[in-house]
Order: C-alpha cells, then sequence, then structure tokens
C-alpha cells in the first residue's frame, strides 16, 4: 500500500475518527442527524481518489455507493446492523494512519488485528451467519429516496458488499504475506 503525504494520512485519520463516532451517534440518536458527516465523508472519498492506486479508487468508489445509499435510505430504524458492519471497518483505518504518521509498529499490530476483527471476522459472520443482512439490504431499499427500483438497490447493496468483503480478503492476503515475509527474514 502506498503511503500518501503526511497531510493526506493526517486527513485519513480525521476521516475515520469521524466516522467512527458518528457510528456511535448514529446508534443513539437519528440517521438524519448523522447525514451532514455522512456527506462530509463522501466529499472526502472523492477527493482522496486522486493520485492514488486503482485498488485504492475501487474501494473508495464501493464506499462512495454505500454512503450513498446511506444517506438516502428512508427508514425511520437507524440501528441497522448494515451501517454498522460498514462503519465499524473504520477502526482499522484509525490505526493504518497512525501508523503512517508516526512510523511506530504497535500500530502496525493493532491495525492488522482491527482489519482482520471488523472487515474479515464480522463480515463473515454478518454475511453468511445472520440473517440481518438480508433484512437489511431490504430495509435500506424499501423506501430508498434514490430514483431506482428496490431491486436495482437490493441487488446493489448485496454487490457492495460482496464487493467490499472481497477487496478486504485481498488486501488481508496482502497484510498477511507482508508478515509472512519479515517473518522469513527475520528467522534467517
Amino acid at each position: 500500500m502506498r503511503i500518501y503525504s503526511d497531510f493526506r494520512n493526517k486527513c485519513g485519520l480525521a476521516v475515520s475518527i469521524i466516522m467512527t463516532i458518528t457510528n456511535v451517534v448514529m446508534y443513539y440518536t437519528t440517521l438524519d442527524f448523522c447525514k451532514p458527516f455522512l456527506g462530509m465523508m463522501r466529499l472526502y472519498f472523492i477527493l482522496d481518489m486522486y493520485d492514488c492506486e486503482n485498488n485504492i479508487r475501487f474501494h473508495h468508489s464501493l464506499v462512495l455507493l454505500a454512503i450513498t445509499l446511506m444517506v438516502n435510505c428512508n427508514q425511520p430504524d437507524n440501528r441497522l446492523i448494515m451501517f454498522n458492519k460498514w462503519l465499524n471497518t473504520e477502526w482499522s483505518t484509525i490505526f493504518l494512519s497512525m501508523y503512517f504518521i508516526t512510523k511506530k509498529d504497535i500500530y502496525k499490530i493493532i491495525f492488522a488485528l482491527t482489519f482482520f476483527y471488523f472487515r474479515i471476522f464480522e463480515f463473515v459472520k454478518y454475511i453468511y451467519f445472520s440473517d440481518n443482512f438480508h433484512n437489511d439490504s431490504a430495509l435500506i431499499c424499501i423506501n430508498n429516496q434514490l430514483p431506482i427500483s428496490y431491486e436495482i438497490c437490493y441487488n446493489t447493496v448485496k454487490l457492495a458488499n460482496y464487493s467490499l468483503f472481497g477487496i478486504n480478503i485481498y488486501w488481508f492476503y496482502e497484510i498477511a504475506q507482508k508478515i509472512r515475509r519479515r517473518l522469513t527474514r527475520q528467522s534467517t
């Protein structure tokens, strides 16, 4: 993964922290209260796509899609588990940004652990072992304000989730390869 400028890393850290706080605030307030924060996140992901690798652009496009679906969801129940899963992934980004800023190895370790927990383990439980995934996909689309049909919305939500999970599997594989190379280098 490319290391961006210090300013860009600090912006990424700020956005990750704001998204994590938004996740907590959304649980206790309403989605409407959090929509301005989510709009700000969309702007960040658009701006951050400039001069970055294609896999980052793909990830940001998926996140933009997820946030757009979230902002246009017109459900009174703001406790949809899918929103929580999407926003919880930012925990690992906080530690990745902290590592890029400080270069302290402890943040790399915490990043790898939180990445696996929130982006792999929690998503596997949610997508494959929970009825909430299908229920949330439907609830997001029932009264969605986007000018698309329910079927297109529902399939888009599911595709976005599977795609985000897929890119996180790929990135976790890359993380595991870096760890393996480092351990192999240290043992020789």
